[in-house]
C-alpha cells in the first residue's frame, strides 16, 4: 500500500480540503462520520421518521453546497451542527405555518 492515508484515518480538516477540491469520497467520509449525530438531532426535533430523514438530507445538501465557503475558523462539527439546528428550526416553523394554514384554509 502507498503512503497515502486512508479516509478513515484522515482528520476532518484533511477531508474538508480534499472535498473542496472535488473528492467525493472525502465528502462521503465526512457524512459517514456525522450522519448518526445529525439524524439523532433531527429525530429529536420531530416525531416522524420521514421528517427526520428529510431534515438529514437537507442538512447534508446544505453542507455540500456550502463547503467551499467553509473557512476552517471553527470546527467542522460546530458548523455542521449549526446548519442542522437551523434546518430543524426552519422545518418546525414551516410545519407550524402549514398547520395554521390548513386549519383556517377550509
Amino acid at each position: 500500500m502507498s503512503g497515502a492515508k486512508s479516509a478513515d484515518s484522515m482528520s476532518d480538516t484533511d477531508l474538508i480540503l480534499r472535498a473542496k477540491d472535488g473528492d467525493m469520497a472525502a465528502f462521503e467520509q465526512l457524512v459517514h462520520r456525522y450522519d448518526s449525530h445529525v439524524l439523532s438531532m433531527a429525530a429529536s426535533f420531530v416525531n416522524n421518521a420521514e421528517d427526520a430523514k428529510d431534515i438529514y438530507q437537507e442538512v447534508f445538501l446544505r453542507v455540500y453546497r456550502g463547503l467551499r465557503k467553509f473557512e476552517l475558523r471553527s470546527e467542522f462539527s460546530t458548523w455542521l451542527y449549526r446548519i442542522a439546528t437551523n434546518v430543524c428550526l426552519s422545518h418546525r416553523s414551516r410545519r407550524k405555518r402549514n398547520s395554521h394554514a390548513s386549519i383556517h384554509g377550509d
